[in-house]
């Protein structure tokens, strides 16, 4: 369904198989190694991929220390499916703490308990799985994030304009119900719950952002707290984002 809607009305954006394939394999490849080599499909060449690579390397971090740790990893439920959470900061604090307490382990599990209370409190479906066992849902995460980026750069090359470099990105507007909070914007391939949306409080906010698939919430006292939507949004063609129950 989002292939229909994301390629099917201009030719030149459709991926081929063969080019899906190409990019599954480049996000399997980046999940092994933890740097992305961008896939060899028309339109890969002009895409910004610094956010990208950050968020592959923290995984790669994330899943090694985990492993040896015996920890388990936590996911959020979706409209989707299920997607990993992003822990690498909380790790490298529980990290610091370790030191001083010489008990490693015990700091990196109390640190996942505390997030994953934090997330059901914003009322997500969490869930907790072995080390590596979340590999298939960021492959196709990561895929389906990269697929959206390559075609609006190749809309970009074609079109009469491309996007202005001083402001990298669409200009995407997020509407909520609630005003006075926090917008926050999460990939949905690897959920960050600390990402922020711009700069000034709602309604609305407007801010760049490079193409992709992502989660969007809120935060602030008059939500009593932080909360996510967990529909995934396409951008594009969603350029314009209404956060129904915030």
């Amino acid at each position: 369904m989002i292939r229909r809607i994301l390629f099917g009305h201009k030719s030149r954006d459709k991926l081929s198989e063969k080019e899906a394939s190409r990019i599954r394999d480049a996000a399997y490849a980046a999940a092994c190694t933890g740097r992305l080599e961008l896939p060899d499909v028309r339109g890969a060449e002009h895409i910004h991929v610094a956010d990208i690579q950050r968020e592959v390397a923290q995984y790669s971090y994330q899943t090694e220390l985990l492993s040896a740790l015996g920890a388990a990893e936590l996911c959020i439920g979706s409209s989707a499916g299920e997607t990993l959470v992003n822990v690498t900061d909380a790790l490298a604090i529980a990290g610091d703490r370790a030191i001083l307490s010489h008990d490693h382990p015990q700091s990196i599990g109390t640190a996942l308990r505390d997030i994953g209370q934090e997330l059901k409190d914003s009322g997500l479906r969490v869930m907790t799985w072995p080390p590596g066992w979340m590999e298939f849902e960021f492959v196709r995460g990561l895929a389906s994030f990269l697929k959206v980026r390559i075609a609006a750069a190749r809309r970009f090359v074609a079109g009469p304009a491309p996007p202005d470099p001083a402001h990298p990105g669409l200009h995407v507007t997020v509407n909520s119900r609630t005003h006075g909070v926090k917008i926050l914007c999460s990939p949905a391939f690897f959920f960050n719950q600390h990402a922020a949306f711009g700069s000034t409080l709602s309604s609305p906010v407007s801010c760049h952002l490079h193409p992709g698939i992502y989660y969007f919430g809120a935060t602030g006292p008059a939500l009593g707290g932080t909360r996510w939507e967990t529909t995934e949004e396409p951008i594009p063609p969603n350029t314009t984002i209404h956060l129904v129950n915030l």
